[in-house]
């Protein structure tokens, strides 16, 4: 079996959405992967989308050998399983989400080295992309074949009756998550060879405004950054440039100065959109994991979980 391009969330809108009887679950903050599962039992685990160093998928199954093992013992074969792998090891989410991808994006001896010292990547999954059957019995799928462990786990889920999700999402943001992620139990899963799809049968609320923009020029920065990164020159795909100069640490300036060449992919965080731009935007995190193609104008289309 080879990887395909995943199925993204799209924003909830209460105005547009009925939401009633979607299942509710934490939305968790790591860097999505896929587990492709062969015929024959064999498992290999790839990036939601290629990428555009390589024109393929990014390929983990090296850096995460106890996560291959854990789901060659379950006997599952002949699917793919749509997941995200996480870590609770650290305060906030921000903070475990930049664990996950910097080891993801290290060397596999490196990554190994760094999970061994500061511990192993998780793997928590959410969906069956080639089921061919309404969620309910697809995530009925993972329930009834994977067995909870440490490393590998099914995202829990309720189902929304009333306001239920309202008050799924208080907890979550209480416990210091950001969100949380709403799935309509009758939908099928979306995608296609070219580009992963937003489907509103997937729906994320979120704590914070924030989107996604499309780093076009770097510029150096004045007084104490004159040496390294200043800001970053973004584009949001529809008309609006926004300049980026805070939220980032002095490692992520001389990180991004450094290494990574644009065009790239951000997150940012804002108050709210302008006619012109964005009211106090504030760097959130490096997508290195989403492909320029896969980018998408609005920013409203995010990681399943």
């Amino acid at each position: 079996m080879q990887p395909i391009y995943l199925q993204k969330a799209m924003k909830f809108n209460p105005k547009k959405h009925d939401i009633r009887g979607f299942g509710i679950q934490r939305k968790i903050d790591g860097v999505r992967v896929q587990l492709v599962i062969d015929l024959d039992g064999k498992c290999r685990i790839y990036s939601r989308s290629k990428t555009k160093n390589t024109g393929d998928f990014n390929e983990y199954t090296d850096k995460l050998p106890h996560i291959v093992s854990l789901l060659e013992n379950h006997f599952i074969k002949g699917v793919i399983l749509d997941g995200e792998a996480h870590i609770d090891k650290y305060p906030t989410d921000q903070d475990n989400y930049k664990y996950v991808s910097g080891t993801l994006n290290m060397g596999v001896e490196k990554c190994l080295h760094k999970q061994r010292e500061n511990g192993l990547i998780k793997v928590v999954l959410f969906d069956v992309p080639t089921l061919k059957a309404q969620y309910r019995l697809r995530y009925r799928y993972l329930t009834d074949n994977i067995a909870t462990c440490t490393h590998l786990s099914v995202n829990p889920m309720i189902i929304n009756k009333d306001d239920e999700y309202m008050v799924e999402f208080n907890k979550v943001i209480d416990a210091g998550g950001e969100g949380i992620i709403l799935y309509n139990m009758y939908g099928n899963y979306k995608h296609s060879a070219e580009r992963c799809q937003t489907s509103s049968d997937v729906l994320k609320i979120k704590d914070v405004n924030e989107c996604e923009v499309l780093v076009v020029a770097k510029e150096r920065g004045l007084g104490k950054f004159s040496t390294t990164l200043g800001a970053l020159v973004c584009k949001d795909g529809e008309g609006k440039t926004v300049r980026v100069g805070t939220g980032l640490t002095d490692e992520e300036r001389d990180n991004i100065m450094q290494n990574i060449p644009v065009p790239f992919v951000i997150e940012i965080t804002y108050q709210e959109k302008t006619e012109d731009s964005y009211r106090h935007p504030a760097f959130y995190r490096l997508r290195l994991d989403k492909d320029i193609g896969d980018w998408t104008k609005d920013g409203d289309d995010d990681d399943t979980n």
